[in-house]
């Protein structure tokens, strides 16, 4: 995609969700979580790391005229022991999220954000659905009629597949996805329909029936496709090779700011290669030691926390979910309303400083932890 053609594609989209302040001048500071680099099918099949996580790249953003951080003051509100150098989310929400959440110097950091007004902004993508439902958009190519439910069938399509990991990743990795041959595409498609087909939604509502059956029509359509486009001629058992277009559409995005990003040495060399980034941008950004940059340092406590937060989300029921924040602490509780309400006077602020790439069935999930 060629910079005129990333610019329309952003300025539609823009359109689309009704995103405000982008032209604003803003500083960004980011750091990142969870970066697996590579997410790939093994030979035997299965992935080629133990657990999935959710990708987080973010952290907090001001208005250009703001004032500098006063670091000092912020240690001193952790309480952080003299030998620690930096402020980092190990140092103040460790654990798992059930353990972070409820922490004591997680309350005092997300108070300091809150009364010095910052920002927070994040990419969130859940890694499994980015690389299956490119199955939809397969099919949506060319029904374009049915783009209005994409949202839907993508969320219906992977509550199917998740459900049944393993054997969807030892589907993925026969057929040689997302590269499968041509002569294997109908019996692909039709290994997936079978699963959508048996899938227990017994106690679901009239809304859900419909849906799972919409889904079910979907798949249908597309065993009279001779080519899925997405699925078809890429590299094969690679579902992703990297995250790099995460930061150069925040560059491209926001192009009027300035990015502050931690030194990653193979991302750095592709965000400046890459022929979007133009000459007007090129000096919007730089990579620093976090050692150098304190916004950087309380990025990686926003992204730590976000990253357990919203795999957390993404693993858990609903049930479990209400069945959790009923036993939560009340700092946990706490710490969960501050993180809602920096949530949205940042979205106030601008839509587009969040962004989350899931299934809107695991974003609906936000109302029962995030409620203030």
């Amino acid at each position: 995609m060629n910079k005129a053609n990333l610019k329309r594609m952003l300025h539609i989209d823009a359109e689309m969700h009704g995103l405000n302040n982008l032209d604003d001048e803003y500083i960004f500071f980011y750091d990142e979580t969870n970066n697996t680099r590579k997410l790939y099918v093994t030979d035997d099949n299965t992935l080629n790391v133990p657990t999935v996580s959710n990708f987080v790249l973010g952290g907090i953003v001001c208005d250009e005229k703001s004032k500098p951080f006063d670091i000092l003051e912020l240690r001193q509100r952790l309480k952080l022991h003299k030998n620690i150098e930096e402020i980092k989310t190990k140092n103040i929400a460790k654990g798992n999220f059930e353990e972070a959440i409820s922490s004591k110097k997680l309350n005092g950091f997300l108070k300091w954000l809150y009364e010095h007004k910052v920002y927070i902004h994040y990419s969130d993508t859940d890694p499994i659905y980015w690389s299956i439902t490119d199955i939809i958009d397969s099919v949506l190519v060319e029904n374009r009629d049915l783009f209005p439910d994409h949202f839907m069938l993508k969320a219906e399509l992977n509550a199917v597949l998740v459900t049944h990991f393993d054997y969807t990743i030892y589907l993925l990795g026969k057929f040689n996805y997302p590269d499968i041959p041509p002569e294997v595409l109908p019996k692909f498609v039709e290994k997936i329909l079978e699963l959508v087909e048996n899938h227990d939604y017994e106690g679901e509502s009239t809304e859900e029936h419909f849906n799972h059956m919409m889904l079910k029509g979907v798949i249908q359509m597309a065993k009279k496709q001779e080519k899925m486009e997405f699925i078809q001629g890429q590299k094969g058992k690679s579902l992703i090779d990297g995250f790099a277009a995460f930061y150069i559409n925040r560059i491209i995005r926001f192009e009027k700011s300035y990015h502050c990003f931690d030194v990653e040495p193979v991302l750095i060399e592709k965000i400046k290669n890459s022929p979007l980034i133009h000459k007007e941008v090129k000096d919007s950004f730089s990579f620093k030691d976090s050692k150098d940059e304190v916004g950087i340092q309380v990025s990686d406590v926003v992204v730590g926390i976000l990253g357990k937060l919203f795999t957390f989300m993404r693993l858990n029921s609903v049930k479990d979910l209400e069945l959790f924040y009923s036993s939560l602490s009340e700092v946990g509780k706490e710490n969960l309303r501050l993180i809602g309400i920096l949530t949205d006077i940042s979205n106030t602020r601008c839509k587009a400083f969040l962004n989350r790439l899931g299934s809107i069935y695991d974003r609906q999930k936000e109302l029962i932890l995030l409620q203030h």
